[in-house]
C-alpha cells in the first residue's frame, strides 16, 4: 500500500536531513494517475515538526508526462543534495 499525498500514491521518497537554513522533508514522486496531461509530480515536501507528521502539500514542484522523465527528474534532485 502506498502512502499518499492530496489523495495520489507517493511512489518514491528521498529524504532530506534538516540544516540550518531548511527544515527535514523529502523529495517525493506522486503518481497523480492517467487524469492528468503531466500524470506525475517530483515535489518536496516538508516534515511538519511541531505536529509529527508530513506537511499537507507538496512544493518546488516539477510536472511531467511519463514515469521515465519523472525518475531523471527525481534523481537530478537527489543529486544536487548536500553529501
Amino acid at each position: 500500500m502506498y502512502e499518499t499525498i492530496n489523495g495520489f500514491p507517493i511512489i518514491a521518497t528521498y529524504f532530506t536531513p534538516a540544516t540550518k537554513s531548511e527544515r527535514a522533508g523529502r523529495i517525493i514522486l506522486v503518481d497523480r494517475i492517467e487524469d492528468h496531461g503531466e500524470r506525475y509530480v517530483v515535489a518536496w515536501q516538508a516534515y511538519d515538526g511541531h505536529e509529527p507528521r508530513w506537511h499537507y502539500s507538496w512544493i518546488m514542484s516539477a510536472y511531467c508526462a511519463t514515469l521515465k522523465d519523472a525518475r531523471k527528474v527525481f534523481a537530478k534532485r537527489i543529486e544536487r543534495e548536500p553529501a
